[in-house]
């Protein structure tokens, strides 16, 4: 099996199995910045292709967008791509470590076993010397990838995390992590009864590009998971050191959420890398607050 992070000098980006995925997506971006899909035409890893987040997402009974696609559909859109059972799939993105974390889970929830993210992204991977490719991207041959089985553990449903939410206390082998921005958790609108916070943006680790190509196509930093002390150090931080040693050591059950499901995969992937299980809320608070309407 693939690991699950990799770097820039790793030689499995030469393996002739090897597929590279632009999962580029972005949060609120600024009025006439290009969108991911614009930026992957533009330059990117030579031979990447592109996970279209809009293309590819599941139905949902409140209305929510980028759903988890179904199986078949996931199968479908892989087999576009060029992916197959033994690919080694290897996920960047724009940003560092983010929206790759959502697909990386994405795939790991349909069992696929080679399936890792390029630990710092498309800024990093630049920054240490990999080469852009410029012009129209590569082609490939689609293949027929088979229909998958979801694997349950990954994903949380609505009912488990209302069944959590209403015991009279944050139980001590279970943690609802809400990766909002502390403003949103704390005021307004608030959060699901029984979650802690712990902020993606201040859970990664960011960095300055030091190349010049890197500031000029991909932007003036790029961030990483964190890893070793520096995971310790956030985890007790936000969720205090009883529970993060209950985390770390695999110990207890882990339910990620956020805003719309997708930073919530941010601390799924760094509990991923330490051969951590966690879940998924994939409705997260917007769903949870249709369910429940502030009154």
């Amino acid at each position: 099996m693939s690991p699950f992070l990799v770097n820039p000098s790793s030689p499995l980006l030469h393996d002739p199995l090897t597929v590279l995925l632009d999962g580029t997506w972005l949060y609120r971006p600024a009025p006439g910045t290009p969108t991911p899909l614009e930026s992957y035409r533009t330059r990117r890893l030579p031979k990447a292709r592109f996970w279209d987040y809009d293309a590819v997402a599941g139905s949902n009974p409140l209305g929510l967008s980028h759903m988890l696609p179904d199986p078949e559909q996931f199968a479908q859109y892989v087999s576009e791509l060029g992916i197959s059972g033994d690919s080694k799939v290897i996920i960047y993105d724009g940003v560092g470590s983010m929206s790759s974390c959502r697909v990386a889970w994405i795939f790991t929830i349909y069992g696929h076993e080679n399936v890792s993210i390029l630990d710092g992204g498309l800024g990093r991977a630049v920054d240490e010397g990999l080469a852009l490719e410029f012009g129209e991207p590569s082609v490939w041959t689609t293949t027929n990838y088979p229909v998958p089985t979801l694997r349950q553990q990954y994903l949380s449903s609505y009912e488990d995390v209302l069944a959590y939410s209403q015991l009279p206390s944050t139980p001590a082998k279970t943690f609802l992590i809400d990766a909002r921005n502390a403003e949103s958790f704390s005021t307004s609108p608030g959060h699901i009864p029984n979650s802690l916070n712990l902020p993606w943006r201040t859970f990664l680790a960011t960095h300055s590009a030091s190349n010049e190509v890197t500031k000029q196509w991909i932007g003036k930093s790029w961030s990483r998971l964190p890893q070793g002390e520096d995971l310790v150090s956030k985890l007790e931080g936000g969720l205090g050191s009883q529970a993060a040693e209950a985390v770390l050591q695999d110990n207890a059950v882990v339910i990620n959420t956020c805003g719309a499901g997708i930073s919530a995969c941010i601390l799924w992937a760094a509990l991923r890398s330490r051969d951590i299980d966690s879940k998924v809320y994939e409705e997260s608070w917007e769903g949870w607050s249709k369910r429940h309407p502030l009154r």
